[in-house]
Order: structure tokens, then C-alpha cells, then sequence
């Protein structure tokens, strides 16, 4: 591994690292009107099936595919110098287009 790559991820790492003065609170218990800080929390409303908790549920369960989603993006798409290296989209050909056209319109 090159100094250069070496930087880069200690770069990167210390930039998604959470301080420990920032505080995180559980949304599960905040909907219940409680606010517990999330660090060493074991929520006594993890088995509360309300609309407000499932809610929650949700939202998390949707933004971890966003994350998912988007470092495999980040992974495939990762911007290079050099061509060869470059992952290339092909385009449609015009009879592909046609096809997907006639698809959209039924």
C-alpha cells in the first residue's frame, strides 16, 4: 500500500468516526416520550408494536438500503484517471430504445 493510499484511509476513518460528545438518542423511546441516549441503551420499547415505533422501524429499515444502495454505488462507480480502469455504462442501442419506448407505453 502506497503512503498515499495509507492517508486516504486514515483520512477517511477519522471523518466517520462519532465523537463521544455527541449525543445520539434512541427514536424508538423518544416516541414514547423518554430520551435515552443510545450508547449502552437496551430499549424496553423494542418489542412495542404501535404505529409511532413501527414507523421508526421503517425509516431505518429504509435508510439502511439507502446506505446499502449507495456504497455499492460508491464501490462500482469510483472516479480514476486512467480509462482502462473506468467501469463503463453502455448506452442503448436504438433498437433497445425502441423496445423500452413501446415497454413504457402499454
Amino acid at each position: 500500500m502506497s503512503n498515499e493510499e495509507a492517508f486516504c484511509q486514515r483520512f477517511f476513518a477519522f471523518s466517520k468516526r462519532v465523537p463521544k460528545d455527541v449525543k445520539r438518542f434512541c427514536g424508538i423511546c423518544r416516541q414514547h416520550g423518554k430520551m435515552e441516549e443510545t450508547r449502552g441503551h437496551i430499549c424496553e420499547f423494542k418489542d412495542c408494536e404501535c404505529q409511532k415505533c413501527n414507523l421508526v422501524r421503517s425509516r431505518r429499515l429504509v435508510m439502511s438500503q439507502q446506505i446499502r444502495l449507495r456504497r455499492a454505488q460508491d464501490k462500482r462507480f469510483q472516479r480514476t484517471d486512467r480509462p482502462e480502469d473506468a467501469d463503463v455504462i453502455p448506452l442503448l442501442t436504438t433498437q433497445q430504445q425502441q423496445q423500452q419506448q413501446q415497454l413504457i407505453e402499454y
